[in-house]
């Protein structure tokens, strides 16, 4: 139970210093939370899986990726990977090897989304 508290009061401290890091176009600040947060969840909530780990250890690995980390309801499921446009292909070449390697009967999916302007009000009439 302190673990999972530990992660809880250090994440949202990371969550808080990462919006902060991104609005000042801080990504090297950013890509360490966001490895911090995926190891958070990994060793002290305790939610991630051997499936996503091997997914972010390998993202970690390739040349422009940013950050990578569990994302979703935990337990597995997804990761999200923050890189350099260019790097998408050889990162998704590199993460499906990885995986097909630990996990052969497996195959993972892959979807390329892009960031947007993020929530606002919407008015309409009724």
């Amino acid at each position: 139970l302190q673990k999972r508290a530990k992660h809880g009061v250090t994440e949202i401290r990371r969550t808080l210093e990462c919006a902060e890091a991104i609005k000042l176009r801080n990504i090297n600040k950013a890509d360490i939370l966001i490895r911090d947060s995926h190891e958070s969840l990994r060793k002290d909530y305790e939610v991630s899986c051997d499936e996503i780990d091997c997914l972010v250890d390998a993202a970690n690995m390739v040349d422009g990726v940013h950050g990578a980390r569990i994302t979703g309801g935990g337990f597995g499921g997804c990761c999200v990977v923050t890189l350099r446009e260019a790097s998408i292909a050889n990162c998704i070449d590199k993460l499906a090897n990885a995986h097909s390697e630990m996990f052969p009967s497996q195959k993972p999916k892959f979807y390329h989304v892009f960031p947007e302007n993020g929530c606002c009000d919407i008015s309409y009439k009724h």
